[in-house]
């Protein structure tokens, strides 16, 4: 299953890959194709891009960019500085397994948890690094990644 929409096009840098490049990418709350791939340029999640809503197709959703903050896996948290506080999704990939996600997600919904307020960021990663020494038995491949909201358009 890929989550990634083809955007933007002169990138395919996963948002779950400690060696990828980037810091900002958006994410589509009800698609199967709900992210985009990383960009170090926040211009290309601009609500008036025409290659964004070509690529990311609007529809009864929101769109939130995002810039990512830290990444969980097997081998460790990757930080990337950031001056940037305040809320912050926890995303997901395939490998965490269901009973960890929000209530009613469907398969395609990546967020695990929301932080909010001035303690968000290490609220974030104690929530992951308890979750993560939880499942890591039973899902070898499970990542997560902290991101903080830098914007929210309704995307209809």
């Amino acid at each position: 299953m890929s989550y990634y929409c083809n955007y933007p096009s002169n990138s395919n840098q996963d948002v779950f890959a400690q060696d990828s490049a980037g810091k900002y990418f958006a994410y589509l709350s009800n698609r199967q194709r709900s992210l985009s791939y990383l960009s170090d340029h926040l211009i290309d999640f601009n609500y008036n891009n025409n290659d964004l809503y070509k690529a990311m197709p609007m529809g009864y959703t929101a769109l939130t960019v995002l810039k990512r903050l830290f990444l969980l896996d097997r081998e460790g948290m990757t930080e990337w500085p950031s001056e940037t506080a305040g809320d912050l999704y926890l995303l997901r990939n395939e490998a965490v397994p269901r009973s960890y996600w929000q209530k009613g997600s469907e398969e395609y919904h990546l967020i695990l948890a929301t932080f909010k307020g001035e303690s968000a960021l290490t609220d974030a990663k104690h929530y992951s690094k308890q979750l993560f020494e939880q499942i890591k038995n039973e899902a070898s491949g499970a990542k997560i990644v902290g991101a903080a909201v830098m914007d929210s358009y309704n995307w209809h």
